[in-house]
């Protein structure tokens, strides 16, 4: 089959979960012979604003439409016209035998009209709850605490202080970054992204918390209520144009399906993981204390400021290390770092694909403070394939994806002193995480996941082209 893969982001440049997951599946769909084409977003301040480029990942064609979040009003982020036409001169360029949607933000929810009037199968996977939540799909009021669920008047009201666009002083600069390039050929999009960032950073200890939360926040603009309208209409329009719905948990599944999504359209099909080699065996807790590290994007709604105070309440007793790269939110790491002094906390940077069994190799325990629901956490999967327990906070995914006091630990989100509590029970009994090792469940691999994916795709191909 010829596959195209539509998603918002994608490596090299953004590498959270489904980014991961979607390259992980991609290579291995063209493992087993079929040809895969992957569209997506990049912003690229110094390119014109929805060119189309092309890019090779791979051995995979990658078609890349430039988003630079020049929106000019809320609609855009959902209902969008450049992207669809974009999106159209793929689907005739590449003429894909089915189209599998990772994620629809920054792009449109028109996309899969788009291919299915053109006879093409169409499959969505959910990896977060962005088709009910415009604040990144994460389901959380202001970035502090879980939403009950999607209305008009609650969403205005959230999206106030959320930053969809860019600014018009913003608007200004870029199009004098582009001005710049195209006379004098000189790029300054990088030096305007460094200086932002470090000037994030300096501003992260002035904010107050609620600000912090989504730094460089702006009002909306009016009628916001009556666009979070026309949304779940664009939703519900959207719908019927997708053959398969799949979700990776319960969870997902379960809170879509309460939010209205008919409860026949969703199958569960949980996610493969890649296998992860480590380096060698670990350690005896002989004369050390246990090693607990985080993997993951160093962002607020992943709660590593819930993992870094527990670290307080610790006194001193175990290590927590903090795998992530620093410059997604620079301004939350900057908050943080004053908080680790004089604590056994590490900030160890990203960790290349290649080379995650030597992280795994490093800790003993894989901490997922998340403050959000989460859906199926990569990380807590990857733990698993490395024979790693779990402490995580007992929401959504997480608590679906780890049994107390089995192969891991629940701690109640968001409090601090519980994690402290759970983990200073593995300072004190280190034996408990050998246990709880023992009895960890090998998630599916790659493989698998594909082999279903595929049958699943072949299914719905068969089916149109016997239509």
């Amino acid at each position: 089959m010829k596959l195209l893969q539509v998603l918002h982001f994608f490596l090299p440049r953004h590498s959270a979960g489904t980014e991961v997951y979607t390259d992980g599946v991609a290579r291995t769909l063209r493992e087993r012979g079929h040809e895969v084409h992957l569209f997506f977003t990049d912003k690229v301040l110094s390119e014109p604003n929805y060119r189309l480029v092309q890019r090779r990942h791979k051995g995979m064609q990658c078609h890349v439409v430039i988003n630079n979040l020049l929106y000019g009003s809320f609609v855009e982020t959902f209902l969008n016209e450049p992207v669809e036409q974009a999106f159209a001169r793929v689907l005739e360029e590449v003429r894909p035998d089915a189209v599998h949607f990772q994620h629809l933000m920054l792009l449109s929810m028109r996309l899969p009209e788009i291919a299915a009037r053109r006879g093409i199968p169409t499959l969505l996977t959910l990896h977060d709850f962005w088709l009910y939540c415009a604040r990144f799909g994460q389901l959380m009021e202001r970035g502090e605490k879980v939403c009950p669920g999607p209305a008009p008047r609650r969403c205005a009201a959230c999206i106030t202080d959320f930053k969809f666009a860019q600014s018009p002083l913003e608007k200004r600069v870029i199009s004098a970054i582009r001005w710049t390039k195209e006379v004098a050929g000189f790029d300054l999009a990088p030096v305007v992204d460094a200086w932002r960032g470090s000037r994030l950073a300096g501003a992260a200890r002035l904010l107050p918390r609620r600000a912090r939360a989504e730094a460089g926040a702006s009002t909306a603009a009016a009628g916001l209520e009556d666009g979070f309208r026309l949304r779940a209409r664009a939703l519900a329009d959207m719908l019927p144009h997708l053959d398969l719905i799949l979700s990776p948990s319960n969870t997902v599944r379960d809170l879509v399906v309460s939010f209205g999504l008919p409860a026949e359209r969703v199958e569960v099909v949980p996610l493969g993981i890649q296998g992860i080699d480590l380096p060698g065996p670990r350690p005896s807790f002989a004369g050390r204390d246990p090693v607990f590290g985080f993997i993951g994007t160093i962002s607020p709604h992943k709660g590593v400021h819930v993992a870094v105070e527990a670290m307080r309440y610790l006194k001193g007793r175990g290590e927590l290390v903090i795998f992530g790269r620093p410059d997604f939110y620079p301004w939350y790491v900057s908050s943080l770092r004053p908080w680790t002094e004089k604590l056994p906390i590490r900030f160890a940077g990203s960790v290349p694909r290649g080379r995650i069994g030597e992280a795994f190799g490093s800790i003993d325990v894989l901490v997922v403070p998340s403050i959000w629901l989460e859906n199926f956490p990569i990380s807590i999967q990857e733990a698993r394939a490395a024979r790693v327990p779990v402490v995580a906070s007992n929401l959504g995914g997480m608590a679906e994806a780890v049994s107390h006091g089995v192969d891991g630990l629940l701690f109640a989100a968001g409090d601090a002193q519980d994690l402290a509590r759970q983990l200073a029970t593995l300072i004190r009994e280190p034996e408990r995480i050998a246990a709880m090792a023992e009895n960890v469940t090998p998630p599916i691999t790659l493989e698998e996941h594909a082999s279903a994916l595929e049958e699943r795709l072949g299914r719905l191909v068969a089916a149109r082209r016997g239509a």
